[in-house]
């Protein structure tokens, strides 16, 4: 944290003191970007010298106005000047709040009295160096006072720190104040024999001008950097703004991406519902498919099984067949004339019902069957419908109760025969 000291004075001597003063303060105190200002070890070559001057003594932390007899007698209105700037930079700070303590030291030397304090700074308490004791006492508690205002520094650190210094240094601070007293004196004497009251006037006149001078250019300054920060400031305005409209037009964009992705998160859960629900499906499918050939590798097994029972039913209906194919072409070759006796008719005509019974309940019992047989017995039983009409006349009503029975097992294969079918065309349309 930077910490500014101002040491204000007029003329070689007093530059001398606080010369001095300024090595002491920077041996005492931590190291800082900007040491204590004094004007020509700190204002650098080609820069406005007096533009220097008023720029530290207005933001100066503490500020040092050190007045010697040669100051009061000689230059007062430069010196009423710079005390007018450093009290000018006191009230500032107090104003901007940044600290509630004025920290302004005024410092006589030699024979200067608390009369000669310029007005403007007079309500200030004085510290007087007039002899070796009140350099040790008064020195080393007005460097005691500055080194605590630095904000670094503690409290019991302040006075070791003061206390060491002074212990093998007080001396050679009197000497350096005896000496540029004596040198004040004896220059002021040379000075004031060569130049007379209008001279010295005009010199008064040219300091109050080179400090008014000084303070028009610090004011022009400040105007030129008030307009410079009135213009940033605009900029800056505009520039937020800027953000402010651009940071609306992303909340809009995200309030449209936020809908967006809610309306695409609703999507997704339709899509997954009907992903879940197709591999229900699936499941379903593949299960069913599964049964499918389960009951294709049985129905395979029960043909191959009852493969030979149905050659042989085949065979036998092909036989049963031929023998009603011969037995209606001997009846019809004989005119009407039965070559059978009633008993040998009745015997054949129920036996063959009969057996043409158990073919049917054998057939029509297995579920492999083929459906070409139900067809070819529905034939057979339609030709031994016509037998038995052709043996009833003969067979005195023997074969009655046969025939109605033949007609109903007719029925029946009509039934199962287009029942088959449909099954058949079912399956064939899969």
């Amino acid at each position: 944290m930077s910490f500014h000291i101002h040491l204000a004075f007029v003329g070689d001597p007093a530059r001398a003191i606080a010369t001095h003063m300024r090595r002491v303060l920077r041996r005492l105190m931590p190291p800082q970007p900007n040491p204590p200002f004094v004007d020509k070890r700190s204002i650098r070559p080609g820069q406005r010298w007096k533009r220097a001057v008023i720029e530290s003594a207005m933001k100066a932390d503490v500020g040092l106005l050190l007045i010697t007899p040669e100051a009061v007698s000689r230059k007062r209105d430069w010196l009423v000047a710079e005390a007018a700037l450093l009290l000018m930079g006191q009230m500032r700070a107090k104003r901007n709040g940044d600290d509630d303590n004025e920290r302004l030291f005024v410092l006589l030397f030699d024979s200067v009295t608390e009369r000669d304090i310029p007005d403007i700074v007079n309500d200030f308490q004085a510290c007087q160096f007039k002899d070796d004791a009140t350099v040790s006492d008064g020195m080393e508690r007005l460097l005691e006072e500055i080194v605590r205002m630095h904000p670094n520094i503690t409290e019991p650190d302040t006075s070791k720190v003061v206390d060491d210094y002074f212990d093998k240094h007080h001396e050679k601070m009197w000497r350096v104040i005896q000496d540029a007293i004596a040198d004040g004196k004896r220059e002021s004497h040379h000075e004031t024999a060569a130049q007379g009251p209008e001279e010295a006037s005009r010199s008064v006149q040219l300091s109050l001008d080179q400090l008014q001078s000084a303070l028009a250019e610090l004011r022009q300054g400040q105007v030129e950097s008030k307009n410079t920060t009135d213009a940033l400031r605009r900029d800056e305005k505009a520039h937020n703004d800027d953000i402010k409209r651009l940071l609306v037009a992303e909340e809009q964009n995200l309030e449209t991406i936020k809908v967006t992705l809610e309306v695409t998160k609703q999507e997704v859960v339709k899509l997954e519902t009907l992903v879940k629900a197709g591999k229900v499906e699936i499941e379903s499918l593949e299960s069913s498919l599964v049964e499918s050939r389960k009951e294709v590798v049985q129905m395979d097994g029960l043909v191959r099984l009852e493969r030979g029972q149905i050659e042989s039913l085949g065979a036998e209906v092909h036989a049963l067949h031929t023998t009603l194919e011969v037995a209606i072409e001997r009846q019809t070759r004989t005119d009407g004339e039965m070559t059978y006796t009633v008993t040998e008719i009745s015997e054949l005509g129920l036996s063959l019902f009969d057996w043409f019974k158990r073919l049917c309940r054998d057939m029509l019992a297995s579920p492999t069957a083929p459906a070409i047989w139900v067809p070819e017995l529905l034939a057979f039983a339609r030709d031994l419908d016509r037998l038995l009409q052709l043996f009833q006349p003969k067979a005195h009503g023997l074969l009655d109760g046969a025939i109605q029975d033949l007609v109903a097992i007719i029925a029946v294969l009509e039934q199962e025969a287009l029942d088959r079918l449909v099954k058949l065309l079912a399956k064939l349309s899969r």
